[in-house]
């Protein structure tokens, strides 16, 4: 039987939407589309419905509108039920509507979904059944049919019985890189407007659990709220299970806890779909190993549980109770049913003039038209592919540009404010030393694909892969954190799925059978710097790179050499430290002087990534070193060691490396005295030259 789809390396990959069947999908594993160019990705039936939601409330859009606030479509586009745009466009109009209307906070998108759901159409069969079969069949159709308009986001009815509908919703991989909040209460909205049409009161809706991510909420979704002081630490349970928590301002607001699936929960057989049951179980119940031996077979998940309501004045961000960061979205609609002969009565005076369409005309005349969609695009489908492998190796705003008939060719060279971004893989040539060509680009492969989400989510930008190393850029963009603390966000987020990466890789080395290859754990350096760069075309007639360069990339690549030296995971410039808040934890290092600079760097470390063990241990002898530094940097290298002695002895042993300091830190700066000390003694006039500056002279 044709299901349209395959599974490959944990990914369902959906080959033939029109065919698909939902069904078979298992809504924990991640979905990704083939073969839908990204400016078809969604029907403009939502924007249609939220212009004509803006022009009831007065707020009439014109194209000078949507060209300022940068959509690449014209208003008749958007107006145009039977045309496609692509996601990031889509959740562009969100943002669009909550400025226009001055409604800042995601959650009032629920009321404005309701509002708008007058003018939603899910296709003129689905239209015509509202007002001919129950409302339950109604609801239960949409969920069924509105994804045959949307080719990201998988929606599926699991329970259903008179008032009362259970819903799951899935986004596809690319979309849930970008997806935002705004559409889970979005949806909620639209669901609660359905028996409005039969002039019933709204739906109850209620989110049971959502796909949505909670540790970007503040800075993305809730930015204009100004509040930077929120972190993730983690613990350990009284078993043994690494549990994380969501912290404001010094106060928790969520913890991780565990999802069961809910033949788990009812000790039955499960009877259809087996759901996350949106009871949460603490952490505090499970070992480590039931805990593992359950995800093994997917019956069990992480996800945030909110312990705390968090709001400022009467803007709630995240209430006590809601779950987020599931695999999917669950959310329930239970509504009042009309009266039975109330009901029948409707249903005999419209039957004469509906009695044709049925089920079965409904799905052909959906999948006809999901049909005449591909059909438009097929013209352009072969250039469009092209576009996206393009896409695939050349910067994405390059492409863009080109898509939209724009030539980079002509750009003239331009200043512009930018941070810049280096990571690279530590000791690369000896993994690579130890593996076939196939398995070296494969670990490269999985090793990228896992880190560059960091980077994509904080709207960074790759410029360049080199090898086991890459190039990234942030700029500021209009409704986003600054690109300093994108940035660093992104470079500490990078380090958290490194240990992710490594902790994963470890357990499938130890599940494979022996081939005489010894696990070993990747680790890298990165290092950013932030300032004035130059943005052009660099090469020949024949090859062009369109790249910046400036001493900004000559810094930020000295500073991910550096992070070999001192131990430490992620460098920045002292410019760059300033501009953080102040819930980052960094520290002074050093002062230096790389090749290619005659002006010295001070270099800070940020290490809001590490253990909670480690944090503190650095903070706690943050005073102390910088007071050792200050020996050293005055000559007096004996002192400085013997502080830097006692240090070491404080901190104690690193757990993983035999021989090495808790903070690798301590040991680079007790080598190095012990070296200068032995220049002194062959040379005293040596010591009068020096500034304390320490040079590096490799690349």
């Amino acid at each position: 039987m044709k299901k349209g789809w395959h599974e490959r390396n944990g990914v369902q990959v959906i080959t033939d939407i029109v065919s698909c069947d939902e069904s078979s999908l298992d809504f924990t594993l991640p979905i990704q589309v083939e073969g839908i160019p990204p400016e078809s990705e969604v029907s403009c039936r939502n924007t249609l419905s939220l212009l004509r939601y803006l022009q009831k409330v007065g707020r009439n859009v014109t194209d000078q509108d949507l060209s300022d606030h940068g959509f690449s479509h014209r208003l008749d586009h958007f107006m145009d039920p039977h045309k496609w745009i692509g996601y990031p466009e889509a959740l562009r109009f969100f943002d669009f509507v909550r400025l226009l209307t001055n409604t800042h906070n995601p959650r009032l998108l629920l009321d404005i979904g309701r509002q708008s759901h007058r003018w939603q159409s899910f296709g003129p069969g689905v239209d015509a059944l509202a007002n001919f079969l129950p409302l339950s069949k109604v609801m239960f159709l949409t969920a069924e049919y509105s994804r045959m308009f949307n080719n990201g986001q998988f929606l599926r009815s699991v329970r259903g019985s008179r008032g009362n509908l259970t819903v799951i919703s899935k986004y596809s991989e690319r979309v849930n890189a970008i997806r935002t909040v705004d559409q889970e209460w979005w949806a909620l909205g639209i669901y609660s407007g359905f028996p409005e049409r039969r002039a019933l009161a709204p739906a109850e809706v209620s989110l049971q659990y959502s796909v949505c991510g909670l540790e970007t909420l503040l800075d993305r979704e809730y930015a204009w709220l100004g509040i930077r002081e929120h972190q993730i630490r983690s613990e350990w349970t009284f078993l043994g299970l690494e549990r994380r928590q969501w912290v404001v301002e010094g106060l928790e607001y969520a913890h991780e806890v565990a999802l069961l699936r809910e033949s788990l929960v009812s000790g039955k057989k499960p009877e259809g779909e087996d759901l996350f049951h949106p009871e949460p179980r603490d952490l505090e119940e499970f070992s480590p190993q039931d805990f593992e031996d359950l995800s093994r077979l997917r019956m069990v998940c992480k996800v945030w549980l909110v312990t705390r309501s968090l709001q400022r004045g009467r803007e709630v961000v995240v209430a006590r109770g809601e779950i987020w960061g599931a695999p999917y979205t669950r959310f329930q609609v239970s509504w009042k049913e009309q009266a039975l002969f109330r009901s029948l009565v409707e249903r005999a005076k419209n039957w004469r003039r509906e009695w044709v369409v049925s089920q079965q005309a409904l799905h052909r005349e959906i999948v006809a038209a999901k049909v005449e969609a591909m059909h438009t695009e097929q013209e352009r489908l072969a250039s469009e592919r092209k576009s996206e492998v393009f896409r695939t190796y050349a910067r994405r705003t390059l492409v863009d540009r080109i898509d939209r008939g724009e030539d980079p060719r002509t750009d003239r060279p331009r200043r512009q404010e930018m941070t810049v971004l280096f990571c690279d893989m530590c000791g690369f040539t000896d993994h690579a030393s130890h593996l076939s060509p196939e398995d070296t680009v494969s670990l490269l492969n999985s090793y990228f694909n896992r880190l560059n989400r960091s980077l994509f989510h904080q709207r960074g930008e790759i410029d360049k892969i080199m090898g086991d190393g890459l190039m990234a850029t942030f700029e500021n963009m209009p409704g986003l954190e600054q690109d300093v603390l994108r940035a660093v966000q992104a470079a500490v987020s990078m380090r958290w799925e490194l240990q992710r990466y490594n902790r994963e890789r470890r357990q499938r080395h130890g599940s494979l059978p022996a081939r005489g290859i010894p696990f070993r754990r990747i680790d890298n350096g990165i290092g950013i710097a932030s300032g004035d760069v130059v943005t052009g075309n660099i090469g020949s007639d024949h090859k062009l790179d369109h790249t910046l360069i400036g001493d900004v990339v000559n810094v930020a690549s000295r500073l991910e050499r550096l992070t070999r030296h001192y131990g430490s995971a992620i460098l920045v410039t002292e410019d760059v430290r300033f501009q953080l808040p102040e819930r980052f934890t960094t520290r002074f290092l050093d002062m230096v002087r790389v090749r290619g600079r005659a002006v010295p760097l001070r270099i800070h470390e940020i290490y809001d990534h590490e253990p909670v063990r480690v944090r503190e241990l650095k903070g706690m002898f943050q005073e102390r070193m910088a007071q050792a530094w200050s020996l050293y940097a005055g000559g007096l290298f004996s002192e400085a060691a013997s502080m830097y002695e006692e240090i070491r002895r404080e901190v104690g042993p690193h757990r993983l490396e035999e021989g090495r300091c808790l903070d690798p830190a301590v040991d680079f700066f007790l080598q190095r005295c012990r070296m200068l000390q032995r220049m002194a003694r062959e040379d005293p006039l040596w010591v009068d030259s020096w500034d304390g500056v320490h040079l590096f002279e490799e690349k």
